[in-house]
Parts: structure tokens; C-alpha cells; sequence
């Protein structure tokens, strides 16, 4: 087995859901860029789902959100930044529906 990836669960309380990744150099391959990513549990192992494109792209398009800002600037976007496109369209025309 060769490492791709490292992850750090912070876990400070209850609430705290901070997971920070890291890719290694071996792992560049096997991600696609832009994409959201999964990680489920089976019988105590880990599986990596591929959910599709994040809604986040090169360029706001509006939502005021990008690649290009800071970390600190994207974390605003709370768990709705983890949406893939397709989740991300339907929760906003679900609020829309709401209104």
C-alpha cells in the first residue's frame, strides 16, 4: 500500500468537526482538481467517494466564493463549501421554493 493523503481530526469538544488533508505527492494522480470527495465507513475501513464537481470554480459566477480566495475566506461558506454542483443547486433551489 502506498500513502496519498494525511488527515488530522482536531477534535477539541463535541461540536468540532475540523479535518484538515494534506495530498502527497503520490496521491496528485488520483484526485481530479475542482471535485468533492467522500469518505465513507465500511465494517472499519475507509472508502473514498468521488461526489462530482464543487460548486466553487475558478471564478465567483456570483456566489462571491472561488479558488482564488484565502482559506480563511472559503471556510465562511460553512458545510455548504463540501456541496458538490449538483447538491449545491438543488439546496439553493430548495431556499428558493422556501421563500
Amino acid at each position: 500500500m502506498i500513502p496519498v493523503a494525511r488527515l488530522l481530526f482536531r477534535g477539541s469538544d463535541e461540536s468540532d468537526g475540523l479535518l484538515i488533508g494534506a495530498l502527497l505527492t503520490t496521491g496528485r494522480r488520483l484526485f481530479l482538481p475542482g471535485h468533492v470527495y467522500e469518505i465513507q465507513e465500511c465494517m472499519g475501513e475507509f472508502i473514498i467517494r468521488d461526489v462530482g464537481p464543487s460548486w466553487v470554480k475558478g471564478h465567483s459566477g456570483g456566489t462571491g466564493y472561488c479558488w482564488g480566495n484565502s482559506v480563511d475566506h472559503l471556510l465562511h461558506a460553512g458545510k455548504v463549501l463540501f456541496l458538490s454542483e449538483s447538491e449545491y443547486g438543488a439546496l439553493r433551489k430548495q431556499r428558493k421554493s422556501e421563500d
